[in-house]
């Protein structure tokens, strides 16, 4: 509680804790770091951003097998060591601060429907006070589509008003692309 989850390729991870937790009729919500995310926002002229690449970029040293807990999480703090030694701590935290902000939603949209939001493709849905679809869209990755309607442009033109009178966020997954497509066209036209 409290804490920030930190973890390499941390969705997967955070996502099945959080169905353990749920399976126990507990809540599990935290703040989430990937460490893939955060290789990527300091080092973006590096084209790889796996474990085995920040090994050896890096030259991270590891006792034991790789890809278990211990092993893996030890690696990431000696990865956050050798960016904090590269870059220095203010670009390094500053870097972390913008990753694990929560992402600006509109006020009457609970936070915790965007932990909910899956990483797989499939359609959402947008719904107005009345119950009514404001918007109906498709993505291979429903998460990251659904928080790029509030990014930086989320207060202007058509995203404002979008965001303004959206009360409610629903989604269907799909077993891929041309599935959530085919069900986006399908929702539009019933």
């Amino acid at each position: 509680k409290n804490r920030i989850f930190v973890a390499h390729n941390a969705r997967f991870d955070y996502t099945f804790l959080r169905n353990e937790f749920k399976r126990l009729g507990l809540t599990f919500r935290a703040k989430v770091l990937c460490t893939v995310q955060l290789s990527k926002k300091l080092y973006p002229d590096e084209f790889k951003h796996s474990l085995d690449a920040l090994i050896a970029r890096h030259d991270l040293q590891y006792h034991g097998e790789r890809h278990r807990a211990l092993t893996d999480a030890e690696l990431i703090y000696q990865f956050l060591q050798a960016a904090v030694q590269d870059l220095g701590a203010e670009r390094v935290v500053q870097a972390i601060d913008e990753l694990i902000r929560p992402p600006a939603l509109p006020p009457q949209i609970d936070e915790s429907v965007i932990d909910d939001l899956p990483d797989t493709a499939g359609v959402y849905i947008f719904y107005g006070e009345q119950n009514e679809p404001l918007w109906i869209g498709s993505n291979s990755n429903i998460r990251r589509r659904v928080l790029q309607h509030f990014g930086k442009k989320a207060n202007e033109g058509p995203a404002a008003y979008l965001a303004r009178d959206l009360r409610r966020i629903d989604w269907i997954e799909t077993s891929g692309d041309l599935g959530s497509a085919l069900l986006e066209r399908q929702l539009i036209h019933d």
